[in-house]
């Protein structure tokens, strides 16, 4: 295949829309369209699907040429390939423009944004401010990481419309670059995560400060007051600050006697909202993503009344603490999204009032193990099963440092092995939690794949 001249090239297609909305995107506006990708065609082959329709996007997979990205119209990286990849700084080098799909959205955009971005809860906290602004806003539109490509809405010539977008950091990276930031900008909480990406934490915070770092001085921006790394975030904000979190003397809305609070006027009792502890947004971290939600909801006018139905008919996320039902008398929930320890952590504190088996492990990216097996040494965990993983290994060791006491088999090579040992030691009542905890790199390629054979395996036990 000999390389084209003037195309548009995207690098990563993936599997998660994004690659697969900005091929689609200038295909139909006429553009030569190169996607290239180290996977396989048969790793690839929702997205590639998708695209053959299109007779002027060609395909190079399992490989990338450097004659690509030496004579492309632009490039659009995938937001997992970090700036300093070889090929895309010979596309700098030849004056060739980058972006990845939220930069370009951002350069061209004419709808204004909600912003939402943070280390845990920005998905949950999207897709309910999402799900409370449509109500009375039918021109809301929910897109970003959370798995709905930006691009669409480029052909969209309305400047009513109200983009609620998720936000990661690999988008982040490329948008500092630009120095752009949305209208209204949201972080839920920042820990440590991503260092395989960013190295060091100044640097991760640096990133995340991107989403209000280049608001005018008629910008908005939520933080959270419980953060450590708050003080000297706000520091950054030109425009107005508006904060939540439990202490009520430093935020503007907070939860007090389980009754969510606005500038210490008191609006709705969450008792009122939430049934029990498998509602989707129940749990204490879910009532920081619930303040996010409501902070930003009420900039846009939304009345209580709103917000209230929004979270009692709220539609939780594929794949976040997802209670899944009962079967053979057992409770299961797939939180396969627990990419990191701090999300298994969650997890385990939301459903402490149950007995749990466990079911965690994958690769390791540089991250801390020890907070996860202090927390699991403490908890209400009976037994520990862990699928054959490098991060499986290093939270064994945690765990047999910190001397927790549960149960643990670890090294299971599979999650049909891993959820067969769970119904084993599971009883009647017991909650089955899979909350990997880690990426999925060795046996999945992506977090959804995992859930979605973990819903497989557990439909088996019906």
């Amino acid at each position: 295949m000999t390389p084209d001249k003037q195309k548009v090239v995207v690098m990563g297609l993936g599997l998660y829309h994004g690659g697969e909305g900005v091929a689609e995107y200038f295909a139909k506006k006429g553009d030569s369209v190169l996607v290239t990708d180290l996977l396989s065609e048969k790793e690839l082959k929702p997205s590639v699907d998708t695209l053959k329709k299109y007779p002027n996007i060609k395909f190079l997979l399992g490989q990338h040429r450097e004659s690509d990205f030496e004579n492309a119209k632009m490039v659009f990286a995938n937001p997992r390939v970090p700036p300093a990849n070889r090929f895309i700084q010979l596309a700098r080098t030849k004056g060739i423009p980058v972006y990845t799909e939220m930069s370009y959205f951002f350069e061209h955009k004419i709808c204004k944004v909600i912003g939402i971005t943070g280390t845990r809860g920005k998905s949950t906290t999207t897709n309910l401010v999402f799900q409370i602004l449509r109500q009375n806003r039918p021109n809301t539109v929910l897109a970003g990481s959370i798995g709905v490509s930006v691009m669409p809405l480029l052909e969209n010539t309305d400047p009513n419309i109200l983009a609620v977008l998720e936000i990661s950091n690999l988008m982040l990276e490329y948008m500092r670059e630009r120095e752009q930031s949305p209208e209204i900008a949201a972080i839920t909480n920042i820990s440590v995560d991503h260092l395989d990406r960013h190295k060091t934490m100044d640097e991760y915070v640096n990133v995340k400060s991107t989403i209000f770092r280049f608001q005018g001085s008629d910008g908005l921006a939520v933080l959270n007051s419980d953060n450590e790394y708050t003080p000297e975030l706000r520091k950054l904000v030109k425009g107005e600050v508006i904060t939540f979190g439990t202490d009520k003397s430093g935020s503007d809305y907070y939860v007090k006697d389980n009754i969510v609070h606005e500038f210490d006027k008191p609006l709705f009792p969450l008792a009122g909202v939430i049934e029990d502890e498998f509602h989707p947004l129940s749990g204490d971290h879910n009532q920081q993503n619930i303040l996010v939600a409501v902070a930003l909801a009420r900039t846009q006018k939304v009345e209580v009344k709103d917000i209230e139905n929004a979270i009692i008919n709220y539609e939780g996320l594929y794949g976040r603490q997802l209670y899944l039902g009962k079967y053979r008398d057992v409770h299961v929930v797939n939180d396969t999204c627990a990419n990191s320890p701090s999300g298994s952590i969650e997890a385990i504190k939301r459903f402490s009032a149950s007995r749990i088996v466990l079911i965690a492990g994958g690769t390791d990216v540089e991250l801390d193990f020890v907070p996860l097996a202090k927390a699991i040494k403490r908890s209400s965990i009976k037994a520990v099963i862990l699928i054959s993983g490098s991060g499986s290994e290093k939270l064994l060791q945690a765990l047999n440092t910190e001397g927790a006491k549960q149960s643990i088999t670890s090294d299971l090579p599979s999650i049909e092995a891993a959820v067969s040992k769970a119904f084993e030691t599971a009883e009647p009542n017991d909650l089955i939690l899979f909350s990997p905890g880690c990426k999925s790199f060795e046996l999945f390629v992506n977090q959804t794949e995992r859930g979605k054979k973990f819903d497989e395996v557990i439909a088996n036990y019906k």
